[in-house]
């Protein structure tokens, strides 16, 4: 009942058709070249992988779990589905949550902060896939590499900082109009 009463108060917010800056389309390219590097690194590791490579790893980078070597295949397929997903939903911003109110003098602002938030979280996610991916081809083929208990807490710190950044950016222009 709250979130509806919620909806209906929010109000149309203004659909606008956003323009890309250079610092977007560089999101979006590094974005493309990173899901193709993806693709073509799990094709070029197929045909050298052992039957059986690790799947999962705990968070001090050990391998957990094992699988055939076709799911070398499930990271990009994921990642292309996400970006994809990101890609589409990235087109109606004013459906996106906000941390202020939008109206006419504001949507501007506010819809290019959280659209190019969304285009740096994919375009990190696809870094992240790449990393996880040659990890993986890594300990598959013997090569020891340890990723170590840095992974986890350097994820975070991307992922999540930005998104304050955002948040705080997104809250300090709403008071400067």
């Amino acid at each position: 009942m709250y979130l509806t009463t919620q909806l209906l108060c929010m109000g149309p917010r203004p659909r606008i058709q956003l323009t890309q800056t250079k610092a977007d389309r560089v999101l979006e390219w590094s974005g493309i070249a990173l899901l193709l590097c993806l693709w073509a690194f799990a094709v070029f590791a197929y045909s050298r992988l052992p039957d059986i490579i690790p799947t999962h790893f705990n968070f001090k980078g050990v391998a957990d779990r094992s699988g055939n070597k076709r799911s070398i295949f499930i990271l990009p397929l994921i990642g292309s589905f996400l970006f994809f997903l990101l890609t589409l939903i990235n087109r109606f911003p004013h459906i996106f949550n906000y941390p202020v109110s939008i109206t006419g003098a504001n949507a501007v602002r506010q819809y290019t902060l959280a659209t190019r938030l969304i285009r740096y979280l994919k375009t990190l996610l696809l870094v992240l896939f790449l990393i996880i991916l040659v990890y993986t081809y890594f300990i598959a083929t013997g090569i020891n590499i340890h990723m170590g208990t840095w992974l986890i807490p350097i994820i975070i710190v991307f992922m999540f900082v930005p998104v304050l950044f955002f948040v705080v950016r997104s809250l300090r222009s709403s008071k400067s109009v």
